[in-house]
């Protein structure tokens, strides 16, 4: 019978269960590490192995490599009654997974990666106190209706999966702040889902989506939304009412080219970053209105022939990259932006200047060119501006 008499150690200690992984039944060699953050990077999936924490004389987090095989060793797991989080890397089958894992009453997080197990094991919607769900790239191919049962549940994350259909139950998903469907193959997302007023960060790229849901305005607490690499046709109205925004992005969509021709952004004055393309020049003018962004890239916008006045009043802005415009010169407006670090000019065939009327900056800003053939820069003008701390660099 596996021991476990040595985790009665002092609070906070780390002690590595090293042979778990290799469903050795006896004898395990428990390790102390003083440092938690060593288990958190390659050190734990490369060296490390399986690990257990211990807090006030408890098991309170549990890490495996691979969920053992021998049912003796699963068993002793199930003795845990204070154990509150459960991480797991690597393929085994779902029923592996015994029911009886629903009396670990206490877990508020579970993390599965890197398996085969198809479905939300079945013990998981019995536990109604679990805060956060991770089930990445386990090649989940449909979602059960109980997921509403979680009604704890504040960080939902099912990316890199095959589902293609989200149940109408995650309307009692409440309390939820964060879901991650990236990666995954839906087409369509639930009217339902205008129940999650709780919701801050919601990721959707790189799915077959062609549309969003007609309420998604109605999400008021929504800062992050990420849509792109998907297949959408039109973008519902309601979302210029989320005034709250401060992450948009919507890249290589492939449903269309006009989205965003009825969009009002201007209402978006909380934005931060944004990544976009195919606008008109109405839009860029409303996006570069934000005094609020740090982050901006606009890809495909060959209508844009100069770079507003108005960008020198972005003093928060750090980075900008543009791609397909027909501007002619680099603006010093843009340049002279205290915080501007890194611009990123690609694909812009007209390109051929940089203004010169340009401050010392503090910290190094890097301007990366890419397919921007007309441009040349002479060696007494490199050398001026790398004496304004300022770097040209082309790309291939």
């Amino acid at each position: 019978m596996v021991s476990y008499q040595k985790f009665n150690l002092p609070t906070s200690e780390i002690y590595a269960l090293t042979q778990l992984n290799k469903q050795v039944s006896a004898g395990h060699a428990i390790v102390p590490y003083n440092d938690r953050e060593e288990i958190n990077g390659l050190y734990f999936q490369e060296e490390l192995g399986s690990y257990v924490f211990c807090q006030n004389n408890h098991a309170v987090e549990i890490g495996l490599i691979y969920w053992p095989k021998s049912e003796q060793i699963r068993k002793e797991i199930l003795n845990f009654s204070e154990l509150e989080a459960i991480f797991i890397d690597g393929k085994f089958p779902n029923n592996l997974f015994p029911i009886e894992m629903s009396k670990l009453t206490k877990i508020k997080k579970i993390c599965i990666q890197n398996s085969d197990i198809e479905r939300i094991p079945e013990f998981i919607f019995s536990l109604s106190q679990i805060e956060e769900l991770e089930l990445s790239w386990c090649n989940l191919k449909y979602i059960s209706s109980k997921i509403g049962k979680l009604e704890s549940l504040k960080k939902l994350n099912l990316s890199g999966n095959k589902i293609q259909e989200i149940p109408t139950s995650i309307r009692h998903l409440k309390n939820v702040e964060m879901i991650n469907f990236s990666s995954n193959q839906l087409k369509t997302l639930p009217d339902e889902m205008v129940h999650l007023q709780n919701i801050n960060h919601l990721y959707l790229f790189k799915n077959n989506l062609e549309e969003l849901f007609d309420g998604i305005g109605m999400l008021k607490n929504l800062h992050s939304l990420e849509i792109s690499q998907n297949f959408i046709k039109s973008l519902p109205k309601s979302l210029e009412k989320l005034h709250n925004l401060k992450k948009f992005g919507c890249l290589g969509n492939k449903g269309g080219l006009n989205i965003f021709d009825e969009l009002d952004l201007s209402n978006w004055t909380s934005l931060e970053g944004i990544s976009i393309e195919n606008v008109s020049n109405q839009q860029v003018t409303q996006i570069l209105h934000n005094n609020e962004l740090r982050d901006i890239t606009l890809k495909h916008i060959e209508i844009l022939e100069v770079i507003p006045n108005h960008i020198k009043n972005l003093q928060n802005l750090e980075s900008i990259a543009i791609s397909g415009a027909n501007i002619r010169k680099i603006p010093a407006t843009l340049i002279n932006i205290g915080r501007m670090k890194k611009i990123s000019l690609y694909n812009c065939p007209k390109l051929n200047a940089i203004e010169m009327n340009i401050e010392k900056k503090g910290d190094r800003l890097t301007i990366y060119l890419k397919e921007c053939p007309k441009f040349t820069i002479t060696k007494d003008i490199e050398e001026d501006l790398l004496k304004k701390n300022i770097e040209i660099r082309f790309r291939k």
